[in-house]
């Protein structure tokens, strides 16, 4: 539909959508043809079937079907695979192509849902695991470990390195896991995902070691009800997402303007997303 006569896909998660194969980068091409596929190994990935010569075999094949043009997907396509792959290909001219698999993933597929939810619970579970585990004491990275045995014990990975933030660590967004250690009364912000069946989950709590203090009542039920007013806005707003619309901002707006009416609207510096 998009009157692309050849496609190279090199993005590691395109791959993986395509072909089920989870491989690291560079190890795996696929090309797509309006009426077939072929796929290129690295041979130290060692498939079965056999493998076939990598890159020498790709650009043999596409110099044998005396291509004039090859699309690339620009998003996973290296300035190195550029400089690499542009003299081998001599004469084909290299042309990015828009974003064909990136919009078919937006729809999910059974499959892939059943993955996401798994993932989801998993995750959920493993926070309301660290709720019984959490004791003054430890440190943020012995909690960090708990999660990742938590989700190998139960056939997962981290789906990103686990944020475990503390005391005041917990106003860093984006905060790097250190050695602090717990304490009593304290806020600890837990932010983990794990990965089933490649599908990703992403979820952040946070919760009180001991009775909270009144102001982290009063900045814990603040956050909270600014969390309401960006879904109230994002309901609102769903069904102009049929049109391709985005409420990003709105939704961001009405949660920014419940916290900045309490006067910590410079404290918020993270994106609503």
């Amino acid at each position: 539909q998009a009157h692309i006569p050849t496609l190279l896909v090199t993005s590691p998660t395109n791959l993986f959508y395509l072909t089920g194969i989870t491989c690291p980068p560079h190890e795996l091409r696929l090309i797509v043809t309006p009426t077939t596929h072929h796929l290129f190994y690295s041979p130290l990935l060692k498939p079965q079937p056999r493998p076939q010569p990598f890159p020498k075999s790709l650009t043999i094949w596409l110099n044998r079907h005396k291509l004039n043009t090859l699309h690339f997907e620009p998003q996973a396509f290296t300035v190195t695979d550029l400089i690499k792959f542009k003299p081998l290909l001599h004469p084909i001219r290299l042309k990015p192509a828009p974003t064909l698999i990136e919009n078919l993933r937006l729809i999910k597929h059974k499959s892939e849902i059943i993955a996401l939810a798994a993932a989801c619970r998993l995750a959920a579970n493993a926070v309301n695991y660290l709720k019984t585990f959490i004791q003054p004491g430890m440190t943020e990275k012995d909690i960090t470990w708990a999660v990742e045995q938590y989700f190998h014990q139960h056939n997962s990975t981290p789906a990103f390195s686990t944020i475990i933030a503390s005391g005041p660590n917990s106003a860093i967004p984006h905060y790097q896991t250190g050695n602090r250690k717990i304490k009593s009364p304290d806020i600890v912000l837990i932010d983990l995902g794990c990965k089933v069946k490649g599908y990703c989950s992403d979820i952040t709590r946070v919760i009180f070691i001991g009775s909270p203090t009144p102001q982290q009542h009063q900045l814990y039920d603040l956050v909270k009800s600014a969390h309401a007013a960006a879904l109230s806005a994002l309901k609102k707003t769903r069904p102009s997402y049929k049109d391709g619309s985005c409420s990003g901002q709105t939704t961001d707006r009405a949660a920014r303007n419940v916290i900045t009416a309490a006067g910590y609207g410079d404290h918020f510096v993270h994106g609503t997303g």
